[in-house]
């Protein structure tokens, strides 16, 4: 309910002191599903593109770079349908990061992540 995927039958729901249907979602709220929520033929760096602009900032060169680097999405011109798990994960991570939210949901962010990378989005997520 609080995410907003189903409806509330009873009671309120408050989030930063207002209810949470009186809220923009796409300004302060942002979700990691547990699945993977990603075009299969649309490159890391498209992906990143489409979630800045649609946030309303248009100069994601330099958050780009810093999350791709902490993550190690290395390839930008890779696409999803080729990535594993592990790099799957980490680039739907980084969408939700992208636009910085003040309010971020995680389901199970570090699945099929080795211990490194785990750590390293771990302090990415701790940090944002």
């Amino acid at each position: 309910m609080v995410t907003m995927q189903t409806k509330r039958t009873k009671g309120d729901i408050c989030i930063f002191g207002k209810e949470i249907e009186t809220i923009n979602y796409l300004e302060h709220v942002n979700i990691t599903a547990q699945q993977d929520l990603l075009w299969p033929y649309v490159s890391i760096k498209e992906h990143i593109k489409i979630a800045s602009l649609i946030q309303g900032n248009s100069n994601y060169k330099q958050r780009y770079a810093m999350i791709s680097n902490l993550l190690e999405l290395d390839k930008p011109e890779k696409y999803p349908n080729i990535l594993s798990g592990g790099n799957k994960r980490k680039l739907c991570t980084a969408l939700t990061l992208f636009s910085v939210p003040k309010l971020a949901y995680f389901d199970e962010p570090t699945v099929g992540l080795d211990p490194v990378a785990r750590r390293n989005l771990l302090d990415l997520i701790k940090n944002s």
